[in-house]
């Protein structure tokens, strides 16, 4: 009979590879903008080493439900592919938000990655399955009631450009700001 309970080898191999990880660097910007978890943000996080140095992009959000993080994007530089900051990236989310991890579109080529990343679920680590476009339009009708804020924002955010503001500065702030 096989046990459901993760065993203590797969807990030990799985803390152990979260303890090599190497440390990184989140540089985010917010983007409000028509996004598909309005009225929460998507963010675009700039990956970098601890000394700085730039390995990659993400892109992500928090559903408006604060029950999911969607990856929209995730690409690291192929001169720093293989050395752990795409794992190090999904830990760091795990930890600031605590919420199963949906990558949406999971490429064939990157099926081994996501393979080790969901290995890493008796850590604690929560990667579920990939979504498609169809199932972001599904999941959208869970935050239907929220529709006004989702058109007072995108209206907030039509009036800053139309006065002239930034885009970065329009699209990057909330209906709060």
């Amino acid at each position: 009979m096989t046990s459901l309970r993760p065993s203590f080898f797969s807990k030990w191999a799985a803390q152990r590879r979260i303890a090599r990880l190497p440390e990184i660097q989140l540089a985010r910007q917010a983007n409000y903008y028509m996004t598909n978890t309005s009225p929460n943000p998507d963010w675009t996080a700039t990956i970098a080493t601890s000394a700085g140095i730039r390995v990659g992009t993400a892109t992500y959000a928090v559903t408006p439900l604060d029950d999911q993080l969607w990856l929209y994007g995730l690409e690291i530089a192929p001169a720093h592919r293989r050395h752990g900051y795409a794992l190090a990236l999904l830990w760091q989310l795990h930890q600031a938000h605590r919420l199963p991890i949906h990558p949406v579109h999971e490429l064939g080529t990157a099926g081994g990655f996501w393979h080790r990343a969901r290995r890493l679920a008796s850590a604690g680590l929560q990667v579920a399955e990939a979504l498609s476009l169809a199932d972001l339009e599904e999941a959208k009708k869970r935050w239907a009631h929220l529709a006004p804020a989702h058109e007072r924002l995108q209206g907030d955010i039509r009036a800053r450009l139309a006065a002239g503001e930034d885009w970065y500065r329009a699209i990057g702030r909330g209906l709060d700001a």
